[in-house]
């Protein structure tokens, strides 16, 4: 690996986990490997969110400090990302990537990471492409615009479409918080995540505040991410709930189909004016999604 970062990018790598402990050590393994040949070795920050597995007892498994931020159970993926980084801009980072712990690396990742800062614009917020893990790679996610006041996402690539190795960089309205990477100072200028979504939509909601500053979500398909994806969202998506369990779904905060969280992204980025109407169209595309087919 060639190391030709610049030496004032200071990476943190903030990890949210709950009880994947032999996951998040396979990552880790990934990572610290990749680290140890960087001249500048990236802040490893591990927001264990009460775990009752061996996630505690990691440090002592591998040759890589790791810092850990403890929640109290209660802090699902928002807060974790959150407290992550800001623990990781207290300890001097200046850029910031969230990796989901059941989430796997390329070879190259790290340093692709840190060639993408280097060529940056001062503020800037990026992701990788995500790919199945199982293979055939499949893609996941490699960008995404937003149509009808959000209510039609136009997708660069059809989800779980055959993966074909590229080099390009996709403009995004919006990033998975799976790999998202951004700069300290932008951070602090949209003031975090938004913590009243609890575990789903804070990374759409960071990216769009981040828009709204002039700094533009892009793709860059040379970095390359890996996801279990059964165990993901997306994943879970295909298997369709009844409808007992979607009525619970809509009232419940952890679930992706949450309504107050998505009257809080209507109200915060929607007109007003037409708010309601949106609100009825999400709900009628949430019942559509979940039992067309």
């Amino acid at each position: 690996m060639n190391d030709t970062t610049a030496h004032s990018t200071q990476l943190g790598i903030v990890i949210p986990t709950f009880n994947r402990c032999a996951l998040l050590r396979e990552l880790l393994l990934e990572i610290t490997s990749q680290a140890e040949r960087l001249s500048n070795k990236p802040l490893i920050v591990i927001v264990n969110d009460g775990s009752t597995d061996d996630t505690a007892n990691l440090n002592a498994q591998l040759h890589y400090p790791l810092h850990f931020v403890n929640g109290d159970g209660r802090w699902w993926f928002t807060r974790c990302a959150d407290e992550g980084t800001r623990y990781a801009i207290e300890h001097g980072c200046n850029a910031i990537q969230i990796i989901n712990d059941d989430s796997r690396i390329a070879p190259d990742f790290l340093q692709k990471t840190l060639d993408h800062i280097l060529s940056a614009e001062k503020n800037f917020i990026f992701a990788p492409i995500s790919l199945t893990f199982e293979k055939p790679h499949r893609v996941l996610f490699s960008g995404v615009k937003l149509k009808y006041f959000g209510l039609k996402r136009i997708r660069h690539t059809a989800a779980m479409t055959g993966y074909t190795p590229t080099s390009i960089s996709i403009e995004s309205d919006v990033l998975p918080g799976r790999g998202m990477t951004f700069s300290g100072e932008l951070f602090n200028t949209v003031k975090g995540f938004n913590r009243h979504l609890v575990q789903y939509h804070s990374d759409e909601d960071f990216c769009l505040r981040a828009k709204q500053k002039n700094v533009h979500p892009v793709v860059h398909t040379d970095l390359v991410l890996y996801a279990h994806h059964l165990m993901t969202a997306s994943g879970s998506s295909l298997r369709k709930a009844s409808f007992k369990q979607l009525l619970r779904d809509l009232f419940r905060p952890q679930s992706r189909v949450y309504l107050p969280d998505r009257i809080r992204l209507i109200a915060k980025h929607q007109p007003m004016l037409i708010a309601p109407l949106l609100l009825i169209a999400h709900i009628l595309l949430i019942l559509r999604a979940n039992f067309k087919g």
